[in-house]
């Protein structure tokens, strides 16, 4: 070997395999590999991992710290694109992703990490963004510009679940909640149709907690919204959601008389749904 390819190899050693902190060991398993479970569609193995997660406590934090600040050096990049080493060479998205999971469980427990889950609400990564709304909204700790910052976010994030996750962040921080309502249900939705979609929607704006006459006010300007996607939106989480249905049985019973079947059709199951007395999502 060469002395231009040691010097190489080294560069490499030093660029991809970056020294990490103690993964402590508990339960049987790394606590790294007790976050790659913290994923809420897995519920076994999420609530284990979520009560290990707040066992380990602060003793977590310096490993949660480097996942929150990692970085993809180009080397990692490259090596990335080209599917190299996928097992050894994790996108920093990734890493972020899985510290702010183990955030949102810790709840108020977290609060020194706060800072750096803030950092993360620029990201360009849609992932990581969603990530850091579900572990601030989980926390009540204020930090500077939130007010600001968190409303931008719900008048006008494209994504629709990242609004809802601001709009709990708000709520948990005092904010005025007919306001709140009023901003969600005046910005535009982002077209989800899939159930899974629907499902974690309804998950979001249940956590925000509000009186059932609240939830009316959210979804009916939706329903009468003059864009056709908006409104098929509303009619699918009346279809999903018994108890927003039957909130609002006025609306929904409209929708089903639409014209257009991707809004009608919803509607309509919706209400045979209210009527045999068979659940939605909930």
């Amino acid at each position: 070997m060469t002395v231009l390819s040691a010097v190489f190899l080294c560069l490499c050693s030093a660029l991809v395999f970056t020294p990490r902190p103690v993964d402590p060991h508990t339960n049987g398993r790394p606590y790294s590999q007790w976050l790659e479970r913290l994923t809420p569609s897995a519920a076994p193995s999420f609530l284990a991992a979520s009560n290990v997660v707040r066992s380990v406590g602060t003793n977590g934090f310096p490993l949660l710290r480097a996942y929150l600040g990692a970085k993809d050096s180009r080397l990692r990049l490259f090596f990335l694109s080209k599917g190299i080493g996928a097992d050894d060479f994790v996108a920093a998205s990734e890493l972020q992703v899985k510290a702010c999971n183990a955030v949102a469980v810790m709840g108020n427990d977290a609060d020194e990490l706060m800072p750096l889950i803030a950092t993360l609400l620029t990201n360009k990564v849609n992932s990581v963004k969603l990530a850091a709304l579900r572990a601030i909204a989980a926390n009540s700790l204020h930090f500077p510009g939130q007010d600001e910052f968190l409303t931008n976010l719900l008048v006008s994030d494209p994504i629709l679940v990242c609004r809802a996750h601001a709009a709990h962040a708000l709520l948990r921080r005092g904010a005025d909640q007919n306001r709140v309502v009023e901003l969600l249900a005046s910005g535009w939705t982002n077209r989800l149709v899939s159930e899974k979609e629907m499902h974690q929607f309804l998950w979001v704006i249940g956590q925000l907690s509000l009186p059932r006459e609240q939830y009316a006010r959210l979804l009916i300007p939706w329903a009468q919204s003059s864009d056709l996607f908006t409104r098929r939106f509303a009619a699918h989480l009346f279809l999903y959601s018994e108890e927003l249905a039957r909130d609002c049985p006025q609306t929904v019973e409209a929708l089903s008389r639409e014209t257009n079947v991707y809004v009608s059709k919803p509607a309509q199951e919706a209400l045979r749904k209210l009527k045999s007395g068979e659940p939605g999502l909930r």
